[in-house]
């Protein structure tokens, strides 16, 4: 039986950890507001031909469901102004849609956009 005192084992994985660790360094931070807009629960996703990143959030509450922003470099963006989602499923409370997080994903030619809302019978949030 390997006997070893258990302070030469700390000392042994301390000083393995430290050469291991990578150095401190200090990041200056470039923040820069993207959208002055309401615009919460983003889902990003870019067009791999185009090269295009799309940006959708959930309701503004002044009629579009899902907004839909676009940027052709990730830094500069425009709200576009109309809904990406203008009917919402039947089974959603059609009279406050409440739309939240949605994410759009690619599925070969065309999209789907999953989201948040609430039902028409219980006001219960339901994703699909």
């Amino acid at each position: 039986m390997l006997s070893i005192p258990l302070t030469s084992l700390a000392l042994t994985l301390i000083s393995a950890s430290s050469t291991f660790a990578a150095p401190l360094v200090k990041r200056d931070w470039n923040i820069k507001l993207a959208l002055a807009h309401n615009f919460p629960d983003p889902s990003l996703f870019k067009d791999g031909p185009s090269g295009v990143w799309w940006g959708y959030a959930s309701t503004n509450h002044i009629g579009i469901n899902v907004q839909l922003a676009t940027s052709p470099d990730f830094d500069s963006w425009s709200l576009l102004g109309y809904d990406a989602l203008p009917t919402v499923g039947a089974w959603a409370d059609q009279a406050v849609p409440n739309v939240w997080a949605p994410n759009v994903i690619k599925n070969v030619s065309s999209f789907c956009c999953h989201h948040i809302a609430p039902t028409h019978t219980c006001r219960t949030m339901v994703y699909t």
